[in-house]
């Protein structure tokens, strides 16, 4: 398990305060966090605004139910899901004999 981010309550760039769940990673890296359901969403952003913007947004949808899980488990399959579309014929007994 990775440890938290360093939180920075500055924006190194502008001055301001940034909003707890956005912290600067770098030249043009602001990145967003929010925890909702036990699952974490996170994106990187150009700007701590972009960034902002985006965990209003998230909040948003989350308390609506309208927010869809995040992109890393969007893109995953379950084993069943794969046999069931047919990823996987006949077991492999077959092919070495009796």
């Amino acid at each position: 398990m990775s440890k938290a981010p360093k939180e920075t309550s500055k924006d190194p760039v502008t001055g301001k305060p940034l909003p707890k769940g956005v912290w600067y990673r770098g030249p043009g890296q602001y990145q967003a966090r929010k925890m909702v359901d036990g699952k974490r969403h996170r994106e990187t952003f150009a700007t701590a605004s972009l960034a902002r913007r985006w965990l209003m947004d998230v909040r948003a949808k989350a308390h609506v139910g309208q927010l869809e899980p995040p992109t890393s488990q969007k893109n995953q399959i379950t084993f069943r899901e794969l046999f069931e579309r047919g990823g996987i014929e006949e077991p492999l007994i077959d092919v070495l004999g009796p």
